[in-house]
This record gives C-alpha cells, structure tokens and sequence, in this order.
C-alpha cells in the first residue's frame, strides 16, 4: 500500500479492518502525520484523503488540500494524474480564499528530519498526537 522507503512499516497504516479488528483511523491517522511531516507523497495522500473525509482526524479541506496538493507534487508518474485529479476534486468545494491558504500551506512545508526517538517511535510529535488523541 505505501511505498516506505528507508521507513518501517507500520500496522496502523493499514486502515482495513483485518481478522475482525475494528479500523482505528485515529491511530492510522497519526502515523501518516508522522510519514507524511518526511514527505512520504503516500502519507501526503492518504493524509489528505482522511482530512477530507474527517476520518481520524477533524475534518478540514484546507489541510486535505493541503496534503493532496503535496503528494501531487511529489507522485510518481504513473499516479501523479490521479493525485492531481483528488486535489482538484477538493479544490472544487473550497473558496478561493480557502484555496489560496491551502496553497500557501503546502509551498511553505519543509519535510521534518527523519530521525527516531528514543523509544523507537517514528515521530518525535507521536507522542503529542496520542495525547491529543486521548482527549477526544
């Protein structure tokens, strides 16, 4: 599903629900945080995708633009079309000044440096995120 080069592999990245477990969009949403902050254009995507739906995470097109628009940029090829084909379908419902801030958001993100915590968690934010998480 995720192309993860030089990353792990994370169990929270799959959203389906396997072996009768329910899907935990907010545990899998924190690990694209994590993924996408490197810019992983996959976590971008799926990211951007979870935003626009509110799965895991509020929902809020300017961030799911965000994230789409960034994940467009960074696609390979053979997927960039289709990439650009979602963030456009966001951009549809978003004001132009919605859409400008959105852009604006994605040309000043600079990736996160890869780096691990102690722990061996793959974000040093992850542990803000479950704190958030568990306030919900």
């Amino acid at each position: 599903m995720l192309a993860m080069r030089g990353q792990r592999r994370c169990p929270a990245f799959n959203t389906s629900a396997v072996g009768g477990k329910p899907q935990d969009y907010i545990a899998a949403a924190s690990w694209y945080l994590c993924a996408a902050e490197r810019g992983n254009p996959s976590a971008q995507y799926l990211l951007g995708l979870m935003h626009d739906k509110g799965h895991g995470v509020a929902k809020n097109e300017v961030l799911a633009y965000k994230w789409l628009n960034l994940a467009a940029a960074r696609a390979q090829p053979d997927v960039r079309e289709y990439c650009q084909h979602v963030r456009d379908a966001v951009a549809a419902e978003l004001t132009t000044k919605r859409t400008v801030e959105a852009q604006w958001l994605a040309s000043s993100f600079v990736p996160a440096m890869l780096a691990e915590n102690v722990d061996g968690s793959c974000c040093q934010n992850k542990r803000s995120h479950a704190s958030k998480r568990d306030k919900r």
